[in-house]
């Protein structure tokens, strides 16, 4: 069970975190603007960061985001940003703004 049995959190997708060694993942509640870490060996989920889905008040990231897919590189224990990589749903997409949301981690290919 993900979030409060009464009012459950609405979960889209589960992420694994590639080669953690309890084989955790995480996702995100829809319903309760919650992220979640999962414990896939114990089964649990645990509350560990409160979202702002949209433009619903009350969580704690108070940010409507930028509306652009972002790659962002792993090398080691340092992050880096792809800036080469440019989608922008406000702009690229002819339907009119978009609201791109999830997160894929992906293993290095030269590994």
């Amino acid at each position: 069970m993900v979030g409060n049995p009464e009012r459950p959190a609405g979960t889209m997708e589960v992420q694994l975190i590639p080669r953690d060694q309890r084989s955790r993942a995480f996702t995100a509640g829809m319903v309760d603007n919650t992220l979640y870490l999962v414990d896939t060996q114990e089964g649990t989920a645990t509350a560990v960061f409160f979202l702002v889905e949209d433009l619903a008040p009350g969580g704690v990231v108070q940010a409507e985001g930028d509306h652009k897919i972002h790659v962002i590189n792993v090398h080691g224990n340092r992050l880096e940003l792809d800036r080469a990589f440019d989608v922008d749903f406000n702009r690229d997409i002819d339907t009119g703004p978009a609201r791109p949301h999830g997160v894929v981690v992906l293993p290095d290919r030269d590994r």
